[in-house]
């Protein structure tokens, strides 16, 4: 039964799920995926592990609240989901030190471990050029939580993103309000899109847009962010970050002022990707102990190179996401 519940994954096992999950190990079972994706798919990815055997289940979060609050009604899900599937542990990457100390105040296994160290750095590149298309650029899904009429006072915006069917009314209601705003549905890769901005904006309403903020940094592009983020707060540097009142207005006098901050954007990139490499090798250290608890010889490591993947292949519609190396201490010389 579990054999041909594997087969549920791809052959390279972290793209192209036809589960919201992906499956990092097979001794021990470690699996991942996002919690509110998790939660609609909860049985059809749990079900089919023996009751016998050891099972992990790595969870990360995107939009969500950073609270006591929040953190208690997780503890209660799982503690829920305990009952049915007592042979799983569950292990929580928290993307800021906040998250973790709700956390860890409810009991639950976590690490601080950001979810952007799921992106694949070499899809990222600066482009070293002067010439800028636009003033700044919206990465995200066009949808009410992303409070796309924040932009409306930015001129020369450029949005990229997707949507789906159920939100066309939205996704028509935005661009008439944001009447000189360009969108673009990105098709694989999004720096070549990214880097035609001088500044990257994150609007949502929830601590989200997780990884369009690091996206930006890594494309060298400096940052413009509301006030009402705790998730990433660990990227944000002053010369090239800056943190502003949740008001059109206010944002569009950040994204003047930020657009003229003459900071080397290889030098972002670099500073993002150190950042990113203390997140990655924590997350390593985490998963090997689990390896170690279950007496597995072979080292986490070893199989992690083979088989990472942009964001592990979760909710990736291009699965020609392309292999990339761990070790993000390494930057390419010409980035140093």
């Amino acid at each position: 039964m579990f054999k041909s519940a594997l087969k549920l994954f791809s052959k390279s096992p972290n793209q192209g799920s036809v589960l919201p999950c992906g499956l990092i190990s097979r001794e021990p079972i470690l699996m991942i995926s996002f919690w509110n994706d998790f939660q609609k798919k909860i049985d059809k990815i749990l079900g089919p592990i023996p009751d016998h055997k050891r099972a992990y289940m790595v969870i990360l979060f995107d939009h969500h609240r950073i609270s006591a609050d929040r953190a208690r009604i997780v503890c209660e899900d799982v503690e829920i989901y305990k009952l049915r599937y007592p042979n799983i542990e569950f292990l929580f990457l928290c993307n800021s030190v906040d998250e973790k100390l709700y956390f860890d105040q409810v009991h639950l296994q976590s690490i601080h471990c950001h979810a952007a160290v799921f992106l694949d750095e070499h899809r990222y590149q600066v482009e070293n050029t002067n010439v800028k298309d636009f003033q700044a650029v919206y990465r995200s899904d066009i949808k009410p939580c992303n409070r796309h009429d924040l932009a409306v006072d930015i001129d020369d915006l450029l949005l990229v993103g997707n949507y789906t069917p159920s939100d066309a009314i939205h996704f028509t209601n935005v661009m008439d309000n944001l009447q000189t705003a360009k969108f673009v549905r990105p098709k694989g890769r999004v720096d070549s899109l990214l880097t035609r901005s001088k500044v990257g904006v994150c609007l949502g309403d929830a601590d989200g847009d997780v990884f369009s903020c690091v996206e930006y940094l890594l494309c060298g592009l400096n940052v413009v962010t509301t006030d009402d983020y705790k998730a990433n707060t660990l990227f944000y540097n002053d010369d090239y970050v800056t943190v502003t009142r949740s008001f059109s207005t206010a944002i569009n006098k950040a994204v003047k002022e930020s657009s003229k901050y003459n900071v080397d954007p290889y030098v972002i990139r670099e500073k993002t990707l150190h950042i990113l490499a203390e997140h990655r090798a924590r997350f390593i250290d985490f998963i090997q102990d689990k390896y170690d608890r279950q007496g597995t010889k072979s080292p986490f490591l070893k199989g992690w190179h083979s088989s990472f993947s942009h964001l592990l292949g979760l909710r990736q519609v291009d699965s020609k996401s392309s292999k990339s190396k761990l070790n993000l201490l390494r930057v390419d010389e010409r980035y140093i």
